[in-house]
């Protein structure tokens, strides 16, 4: 089993029972109080549905904190808004009902507790795994995956406590690495600006099934003052006032087809593309910082050409700027790392492979003294980690946009550059 960050599952969820509904009148069903802003999910009539935190809410509107967002919902777009318990009580509830030998239940209650960065509880459980099942080959690897993530968090508010050695240390795809005798994480590793993170949003946008958007009227009016000879922009005062009336994604359609992408910072996206959140939570959280942007892997000196952020890992600059990275990058012969055609023959994911399963099989390393030599993050194809990421590069866009976005990572020194001149060829959006 590999720690990946899937979808919470049915039973991690909230309890209904324990949970308050309210209607689209605001009428409650019995919502306990909370001492911090709790957590929530809105329904809304267009058959979304928006989980976030409660920051607000009146006869008008409820506000909610999506992905550190605030985002506003009128009332009368709002089928429910269901209040979800406080997390300690959800915890408790959750870990009290499971069975003290199911280890499969006691892992996946240890997984939830990781993607909420609650390490310490989640070690507590990942213990309780052990003590039914001492051998456990996944409870033991989950445990270790863990605590250095606990201990980089305690690095990144300033402790200096060195991290245990990585499941993945390696010199980098392609051979090219540069060993380290200590590990390093760079505090200046430059990332994408909120402007450029939300203009990938933007690129990767599925209109079908878009998240929240933003489109100011006045940026819509600029939008059709520049295009005004453009017969796809109405003319008269009605038929303008009738396109502002529209939802914001059929306005961004519009901007597409007029394909006027000096404006499309103009939108703002408010929550993530599919393709975005399924690389977000499946991927990033699932195993890439874990097992591959450690400080001991290609997230410090010993990175080689691929070097990932790792500072405030969670966050969508770091996210998107890892995200940019991997979709930019080409091996020293010139192949990119993601193949978009045959996702599952990525070298990405190939090199991740056992190396007996793959057809990229990953480099030979030569362990540091002491430390652990490199470890797959994936035994088989099968594995649930490997085929969220199938997901998400299929997920992407195609033909591939060339982002108009101005980034150079950093490589350790004496490297070449990871992103070469003429890589990847520009196509329309």
């Amino acid at each position: 089993m590999l720690l990946c960050a899937c979808t919470p599952l049915a039973w991690a969820t909230a309890d209904p029972s324990a949970s308050g509904t309210r209607d689209a009148t605001g009428e409650g069903t019995g919502a306990k109080a909370a001492a911090e802003p709790p957590e929530c999910t809105v329904r809304l009539i267009d058959g979304r549905q928006v989980s976030g935190v409660l920051i607000e809410q009146n006869e008008q509107l409820i506000r909610v904190r999506v992905e550190g967002i605030s985002t506003p919902f009128l009332r009368e777009q709002v089928l429910s808004l269901t209040i979800h318990p406080p997390f300690k009580e959800r915890y408790r509830t959750l870990s009290a009902a499971i069975d003290p030998n199911d280890v499969p239940q006691r892992l996946r209650l240890a997984q939830w507790l990781f993607q909420r960065e609650e390490y310490d509880l989640a070690l507590i459980e990942i213990d309780k795994a052990l003590v039914a099942e001492p051998d456990h080959p996944s409870a033991a690897r989950m445990r270790l995956i863990v605590a250095q993530q606990r201990l980089l968090a305690e690095a990144a508010k300033g402790d200096t406590a060195d991290p245990e050695p990585s499941p993945m240390s390696e010199e980098g795809v392609g051979g090219e690495g540069v060993r380290a005798d200590r590990p390093w994480i760079p505090r200046d590793f430059p990332r994408l600006s909120e402007d450029q993170v939300n203009l990938l949003k933007v690129y990767e946008l599925d209109l079908s099934d878009p998240p929240p958007l933003r489109f100011p009227p006045q940026a819509i009016e600029s939008l059709l003052e520049d295009y005004r000879g453009d017969p796809r922009v109405p003319t008269t005062r009605e038929a303008r006032a009738a396109l502002l009336r529209q939802p914001p994604e059929r306005l961004v359609e519009l901007m597409f087809r007029l394909r006027a992408r000096e404006h499309y910072n103009n939108v703002r996206v408010m929550g993530h593309p599919k393709p975005a959140q399924l690389f977000r939570d499946r991927v990033h959280r699932g195993w890439l910082q874990n097992a591959c942007s450690t400080s001991r892997c290609h997230g410090g000196a010993s990175a080689g050409r691929l070097w990932l952020g790792t500072h405030a890992r969670n966050s969508d600059r770091t996210v998107y700027t890892n995200m940019l990275i991997l979709d930019r990058y080409r091996l020293a012969d010139g192949r990119p790392l993601i193949d978009y055609e045959r996702p599952a023959q990525s070298p990405l994911l190939q090199a991740a492979l056992r190396r007996d399963r793959s057809s990229v099989p990953h480099p030979e390393v030569v362990p540091r003294q002491g430390g652990p030599t490199w470890r797959p993050v994936f035994d088989s194809e099968d594995d649930r980690g490997f085929r969220d990421a199938v997901e998400w590069i299929s997920s992407m866009y195609v033909p591939r946009p060339d982002y108009p976005i101005d980034y150079d990572p950093p490589v350790p020194e004496g490297l070449p550059p990871a992103m070469p001149d003429g890589a990847g060829d520009p196509q329309e959006r």
